[in-house]
This record gives C-alpha cells, sequence and structure tokens, in this order.
C-alpha cells in the first residue's frame, strides 16, 4: 500500500462518515454572523429576529417536528429524506420525521420540538432553548466555535443572542492587574 492509496482511504472514510458530503459546515461568513452548535436528547427551541428577521443557514438532524415561519422569497429549506413537509400554506412549513433539515437566508421564525438533534446555527438571531431532562438527567448543550467548553441548556429557559460577542472576547484578568484597589 503506496502513501497515496493509504490517504485516499482516509479521506473515502471521512466522507463516508460525514454522511457523503466532503464539505464542511460553513464557518461565520459575516462580520455581523456568529456560530452556535446545539446537542440535546429532549427538548425545544425557537429562533426569531428581534426588530429584523433571524438570518442564517441551520442545519439540523432531529426526530421530531419543525415550524418554518415566513421565509424570505429567496430562502430555501431542503429536507432529507425520512422528513414529511406536513404543511405548506400562509407562509409557513411544517415538516415531521427523522432526518436532516438545512434552513438559509431570512426568516421571522423556526422552531424545533422533538429528541436526539444536533443542530449547527451561522448567522444571527435569538435562540430561546429548553431543556428536558433526559433518562440521564441530562438537558442538552450548547458551544460557540472557537470556544471549546460546553454549556448546559438548563430546563427553566435560556435565551441567547447570536452572535455572542462575549463568548470569544471576555478574557480573565488577574487581580493584582484589574485596576482598581482593595480586594
Amino acid at each position: 500500500m503506496t502513501a497515496g492509496t493509504a490517504l485516499l482511504g482516509v479521506c473515502a472514510y471521512l466522507v463516508f462518515a460525514q454522511g457523503g458530503a466532503g464539505t464542511p459546515a460553513p464557518a461565520a461568513t459575516r462580520p455581523d454572523w456568529g456560530v452556535l452548535n446545539l446537542q440535546t436528547n429532549v427538548g425545544s427551541f425557537r429562533i426569531t429576529g428581534t426588530k429584523d428577521p433571524a438570518e442564517g443557514r441551520l442545519e439540523i438532524q432531529f426526530t421530531g417536528s419543525v415550524l418554518v415561519s415566513q421565509l424570505e422569497p429567496n430562502g430555501t429549506v431542503t429536507a432529507s429524506e425520512g422528513l414529511i413537509k406536513e404543511y405548506d400554506a400562509r407562509d409557513r412549513k411544517v415538516f415531521f420525521g427523522t432526518g436532516k433539515l438545512v434552513v438559509e437566508g431570512k426568516f421571522r421564525k423556526f422552531q424545533w420540538f422533538g429528541r436526539d438533534m444536533q443542530a449547527r446555527f451561522v448567522g444571527k438571531g435569538i435562540f430561546l432553548m429548553y431543556g428536558e431532562f433526559d433518562k440521564n438527567l441530562d438537558t442538552g448543550t450548547y458551544w460557540y466555535d472557537g470556544n471549546p467548553k460546553r454549556f448546559p441548556w438548563g430546563q427553566g429557559g435560556r435565551t441567547l443572542a447570536i452572535p455572542n460577542e462575549g463568548a470569544n472576547v471576555i478574557k480573565p484578568v488577574p487581580r493584582d492587574q484589574a485596576g482598581g484597589g482593595g480586594g
């Protein structure tokens, strides 16, 4: 086996392990966008905008239900096999089942409820997360690109703004260098 053949085998394995598409998930492409990763065994979340619609790309793998509201005309929703579109009218789309959904563009609201969810959002918006305890009393985790620390969803409801400027720029300052007095 040559080094080239071994490398080709490793590349083929990585493409297969990622589900076939060898393209990595996008990083934040605009300065006013952030990246949020989510994982939970059971729970729900909603993405909204503030005065403007939420905007970006959401990739979500799950079992459960999804509602996409007021997706702007140039936006897209791509559903994998296993997801059934149950409703598509009045500026709303509802999907149910097990699979992967990709939403790109501007939208007023995205809601998910279900289990076995992993998601990655690249864009801007407000997340409202509601964790439920699984059999191990876990509620799920979320984390930002560039920060290896994972944070628990909690079960009382959590609100996150994306981009989260504080996630990567807050650096601790030793007490003796913080300025000010006393301590």
